[in-house]
């Protein structure tokens, strides 16, 4: 459980100079976490960010899958899309279940869901 502090007033330096909320909380052990709101446009350039790291590693990976079944299966080309097809049946079958053993697994640095400082201060 954690203990709400009032939320203080910070100076933030954006373009409609509005000040920005910190949320304040403290852990049973008294670790400080402080959480900054961020503006809409931020949040925006994170999802183009992220968007666009995924085109650029994705483009060329099914450009040269589609170019090596063409070599190997000329004139079938449903076969591209069994292949794609059977990755994503693998992929959605096994991720749930690497999930599940992952959150399982336990380490030196204990569960995999903590931070390093959090880990520290027990």
């Amino acid at each position: 459980m954690t203990e709400q502090a009032p939320p203080s007033v910070s100076r933030y330096a954006g373009p409609d100079e509005t000040p920005a909320v910190r949320e304040e909380q403290f852990t049973l052990t008294g670790s400080l976490i402080v959480r900054t709101r961020v503006s809409a446009g931020y949040i925006w350039l994170l999802i183009l960010a992220t968007l666009g790291s995924y085109a650029a590693l994705v483009a060329p990976i099914g450009i040269s899958l589609s170019l090596r079944v063409q070599e190997l299966a000329a004139g079938n080309e449903e076969v591209l899309g069994y292949v794609v097809g059977a990755g994503a049946i693998v992929a959605a079958v096994s991720s749930p279940i690497m999930g599940m053993w992952s959150d399982r697994t336990r380490s030196r640095c204990r569960h995999r869901g903590r931070t390093r400082s959090s880990a520290r201060s027990r």
